[in-house]
């Protein structure tokens, strides 16, 4: 097994667009030892990513080496598992390498042509009501010679996430809470082409972090403040939460940059901020220059979220300290005052409330009477995804899927069974309460089973006993 780098073209992170480096592994002979010897060097078990495979498969692991086993990326050390239990239908296809840049992860892609909804379902081991990234990648690469971009939606749990409609490599990432033990990420048909995805990843974060009380927040903006233009972007391992890192520096801010090591302790390691991010940062000329950014949300409506991360690396003088304020569109301030201390990482969230407008202004200041410019070391800005459906009530889920496994029902049956509603399973009537429930089932066999499980009567059910017609639930 050896390992291969390949860079693409950086890209702004619009809509979760992220440029991105990526590696590959390809299997030698030797390919059993190394990996076992990187699953011991790389203690990754928390880390769980899902890509798509050339030969129908999708892995738990970062961009995949196109084989039929399990493998490790040598680079990351992340595993790829296979996806022959999280889905049975899709067709995988094969693109050429320089239409996706170049990248060998995104070299196969899965379409559903058949089916207006499918789902990938990923159980996270620490289950529900625990901090995660989501992220879906996607390259059509022009894989079916039609030249025409697909348009399709896509769904997280049963509330839209986004559309994807990029002919180029587009990522759609978002941080949520689930309330289930599972994660339900759809591709929706909307009558523009056939949906696909290139790579599914999951990853596993500090419950203390990017909290909100509801909905998601999918990002739109991660940028290391500082960091040259012409550098590559990054991702794991440098930064152990695997958040896709951008350079900006504008020509008007001056860099500065240490190599000292950044204190890792206190409340605010939670968010893992990788060295790489805070030994660099931006500053003003004179401490009378506020240093300033902006950008346009999805919408005037867009509830966002920014994430200031802070280190002080310049070392000031005996009882100097860089003291700052931040101001969002000219109307108020974050806090009264920001005092950094010399290496220790500082993150202030503009959460309450989020800002929303057509185009968003921060400036960040030199407190009145101090000397210091401003300085930035790193950026992160979210939108609100506001998720108002909730999934069916988890019983009835639990009897309609032992149902399906009873039977081997092989209906597209996937997903939540009653959310959207306009996407519901195949012979199922559901109430419109949120959480729905499932009142009434239409089917050849199983109705007797349901009931039982819903009712908690013990009925024989086997496959000898065949019934038709329809069963109501209390």
């Amino acid at each position: 097994m050896r390992w291969k780098k390949h860079e693409t073209d950086p890209t702004e992170d619009i809509e979760g667009l992220c440029p991105r480096e990526m590696y590959w592994v390809e299997h030698t002979d030797k390919s059993s030892d190394i990996l076992s010897e990187m699953e011991k060097k790389w203690k990754i078990s928390s880390l769980k990513v899902m890509a798509i495979g050339r030969v129908n498969e999708v892995y738990t692991g970062y961009p995949v080496s196109g084989t039929d086993e399990d493998s490790i990326n040598i680079e990351t050390g992340i595993r790829y598992k296979s996806d022959k239990e999280l889905v049975s239908i899709g067709t995988v296809e094969t693109i050429s390498l320089d239409s996706c840049g170049d990248s060998q992860s995104l070299k196969n892609l899965r379409s559903f042509p058949v089916g207006t909804r499918n789902c990938y379902t990923l159980t996270p081991e620490q289950g529900k009501n625990n901090n995660y990234l989501v992220r879906a990648s996607f390259c059509y690469g022009n894989y079916d010679g039609k030249n025409i971009t697909p348009i399709f939606d896509l769904y997280l749990g049963p509330n839209r996430w986004g559309t994807v409609k990029s002919h180029d490599i587009v990522n759609f990432a978002i941080i949520h809470v689930p309330s289930t033990d599972y994660i339900d990420v759809y591709l929706v048909k909307t009558g523009d082409g056939v949906p696909f995805i290139s790579a599914l990843e999951l990853r596993r974060l500090d419950n203390s972090i990017y909290h909100i009380e509801d909905g998601a927040l999918a990002t739109i903006r991660r940028y290391d403040i500082g960091m040259e233009t012409s550098e590559s972007s990054f991702r794991y391992p440098i930064d152990p939460y695997d958040r896709y890192w951008n350079p900006l520096l504008f020509d008007n801010w001056t860099p500065i940059t240490t190599d000292s090591t950044i204190y890792s302790q206190g409340n605010d390691n939670a968010y893992k901020l990788p060295a790489k991010v805070l030994r660099t940062a931006a500053k003003t000329p004179n401490a009378s220059i506020p240093l300033s950014l902006s950008w346009s949300p999805p919408d005037s409506l867009s509830k966002c979220y920014v994430y200031f991360h802070f280190a002080e690396i310049e070392k000031l003088g005996a009882g100097q300290q860089r003291v700052l304020t931040i101001n969002l569109n000219g109307e108020r301030n974050l806090a009264e005052s920001i005092k950094l201390d010399y290496l220790r990482p500082l993150t202030i969230v503009q959460d309450d409330p989020p800002i929303s407008g057509s185009r968003l202004y921060f400036s960040i200041n030199a407190a009145e009477g101090t000397k210091f410019p401003p300085i930035l070391n790193a950026v992160e800005i979210f939108v609100l995804k506001k998720l108002p459906n909730k999934t069916t009530a988890i019983d009835d889920v639990e009897a309609i899927m032992q149902i399906k496994e009873q039977y081997s029902v092989i209906r597209n049956w996937q997903g939540d069974p009653c959310v959207p509603i306009e996407y519901s399973w195949d012979g199922l009537n559901c109430s419109n309460d949120n959480p729905p429930k499932i009142i009434s089932l239409i089917t050849a066999m199983g109705l007797l089973y349901m009931l039982t499980l819903r009712s908690k009567v013990t009925v024989p059910v086997t496959n000898s006993y065949f019934v038709t017609g329809t069963v109501m639930f209390d």
